[in-house]
């Protein structure tokens, strides 16, 4: 729940109203109002220790006195209309004033004393200032988007404002468009920090802070905009004070002309009424144009109207009553009960408070501004943040599967080390078991072949073998194959050797023949007398008779017959391989 205190005042009083706002209920708790009299002046010079200034704010200028003695309102329509009878000399606008205002610290000090007799506790104030403090102007431009306003109305008062300067506070309302119109119409308040620096005084002597800076006359746009009061469209506003008239015209849910009236404070109450109904004829005739007025609304209680709605009645304009104290979501205590016409203005500037986002119509102390670029900074920063806590919580939430995993892969890198140890033990036999198998399916023995290589060589010293070597099943020649490295007298005997070999194309040869040694010697062109070769014997395929052509004559004697493995069976028959060789005398044959 939040708390809130209007102030006003005209030139004979000053007026508070305090409340609170709950959701969309307005509560109304204190009111209260003090004349401004001439018995007060000798306290003017008691200075408020907040405003002890001397020739202005740091950084402030004072407005020229030239321009402080023009009227507000100057450089536009949006005071009088035209055939206006003219404004009281006590109602226009004064000249230019110092900081140290008597007007404004005797009023500021009559609302303290007001406050303090009434009891009302600190709130943020809400100002609601007169009609004659600023200066207003009624502006027609091209319909634009609202982010372009703020520029475009600033440079529009430039122009046409003769008091207005670079600098100076400027709020705008925009208007409701009229009908069969394409341009927008555009409201706009501004008003000079020499009379800024006044309002500061006066909340200063009153031992309070502005909060927000509102104008009377916009105020009571807030009883429309919240729903407050409705009627068939267009209607009109009319709230009456000591000096001032305030007209808000509405068209289709928004405000469409603002106008206020300065009357004089003196006027007779016939009179005053003449006065007030001719004002609400000429803005019913003039503003609203061809399009007639359906209701006028007068702020204040029945019986003091009703002769002004029987006059008005009588120039056909409908007109009622309304009491600010009995409006919806209001709820209004005995001691808040006051005047309601000139306590209206108050009570709509507290209705502007309700809501998440209170905005008043018109604020001259937080004027609308050009909306700034968005700032991605912050949301990139937070989703940076939220990106690291996720992939926090991801690594710490899959903690125990990683510990898992990391101890089933130590352990299988120990298995894998145990299985590369047995590997390597077994690979040697692997390989003589591979070749092993790949020479019965090639269908040679290795002893065989080792044995009919050794009977082709040449006899020593001619040639004398230094390494000889089973390289296996080779799929470069995709037979088995020998390597020979071997030391000869002679090239000759190398050739013997090649023709031993490949006679009888039962073995290729691969070298690159006889090479002789160099001496070992200081000369290098010596060369020595011994020969060396290397040579690659690849086995060829042959029939089980041709490992018998190279043996000896005793090895041939030892077994006529054919050897008993390379025998075949004939017919499910014992195969002449498998019968055992009977030597004379029924021995057999080793």
């Amino acid at each position: 729940m939040a708390r809130f205190l209007a102030v006003d005042w005209d030139h004979s009083e000053v007026r508070y109203l305090y409340g609170t706002v709950s959701g969309d209920q307005l509560t109304l708790l204190k009111s209260g109002a003090a004349p401004v009299s001439d018995s007060d002046e000798g306290s003017a010079s008691e200075k408020p220790a907040e405003e002890a200034l001397s020739e202005g704010e740091p950084g402030e200028e004072t407005a020229p006195a030239e321009a402080e003695e023009a009227p507000s309102g100057a450089g536009g329509d949006a005071g009088n209309l035209p055939g206006d009878l003219p404004e009281p000399k006590s109602a226009r606008s004064p000249k230019a004033v110092s900081v140290k205002d008597p007007l404004s610290v005797r009023r500021g000090q009559v609302l303290k004393r007001l406050l303090r007799r009434d009891g009302v506790p600190s709130a943020p104030v809400i100002l609601c200032i007169p009609r004659d403090r600023v200066e207003l102007l009624n502006l027609s431009l091209p319909r634009l988007a609202e982010s372009e306003l703020p520029d475009v109305v600033k440079n529009q008062v430039l122009r046409d404002s003769t008091v207005y300067a670079e600098g100076y506070p400027l709020d705008f309302v925009p208007l409701a468009a009229e009908p069969k119109s394409n341009t927008g119409k555009i409201f706009s308040a501004s008003i000079s920090r020499a009379e800024l620096r006044n309002l500061r005084t006066f909340c200063s002597a009153a031992g309070r802070r502005p909060a927000k800076i509102e104008l009377r006359l916009t105020a009571l746009a807030e009883f429309v905009l919240s729903g407050q009061i409705g009627a068939d469209e267009p209607f009109l506003l009319v709230q009456e004070g000591a000096d001032e008239v305030g007209f808000a015209l509405f068209r289709e849910g928004a405000p469409a002309y603002f106008r206020a009236v300065q009357v004089d404070s003196e006027l007779a109450g016939d009179e005053r009424q003449k006065r007030l109904a001719a004002e609400i004829t000429r803005t019913c005739r003039i503003v609203a144009g061809e399009e007639p007025i359906s209701t006028v609304f007068l702020f204040g209680e029945q019986e003091e109207y009703e002769p002004l709605i029987a006059e008005l009645a009588e120039r056909e304009i409908g007109a009622e009553t309304v009491s600010p104290w009995t409006l919806p979501q209001v709820a209004a205590r005995p001691e808040a009960i006051k005047d309601a016409a000139r306590f209206a203005p108050l009570v709509g500037a507290l209705l502007a408070e309700r809501g998440k986002k209170p905005r008043p119509v018109l604020d001259l102390l937080h004027p609308r501004q050009k909306p700034k670029p968005p700032n991605f900074t912050l949301p990139l920063v937070l989703l940076l943040a939220v990106c690291a806590g996720g992939l926090a919580y991801l690594w710490y939430w899959n903690k125990k599967d990683l510990v898992r995993l990391n101890n089933e892969t130590a352990a299988l890198a120990k298995d894998l080390a145990a299985l590369q140890g047995e590997y390597a033990q077994l690979q040697p036999q692997y390989s003589v078991l591979e070749n092993t198998q790949n020479w019965e399916r090639y269908g040679v023995t290795v002893l065989d072949e080792l044995r009919d290589i050794l009977l082709r060589l040449p006899p020593a010293p001619d040639l004398l073998i230094s390494r000889m070597a089973y390289n296996g099943f080779d799929p470069m020649y995709n037979c088995p194959v020998f390597i020979i490295s071997a030391k000869i007298t002679e090239p000759q005997v190398y050739q013997r050797f090649y023709r031993n070999m490949t006679a009888d194309n039962a073995f290729g040869i691969n070298s690159r023949g006889a090479v002789q040694v160099p001496a070992v010697t200081g000369d290098e062109t010596a060369r020595s007398a011994e020969y060396n070769f290397q040579a690659v014997i690849f086995c060829k395929r042959r029939s089980a008779q041709d490992y018998l052509r190279k043996l000896p004559d005793d090895l041939r004697a030892v077994s006529p017959q054919k050897p008993e493995f390379y025998g075949q069976p004939v017919d499910g028959r014992e195969s002449a391989g498998s019968r055992q060789p009977q030597a004379e005398g029924g021995e057999v044959n080793r």
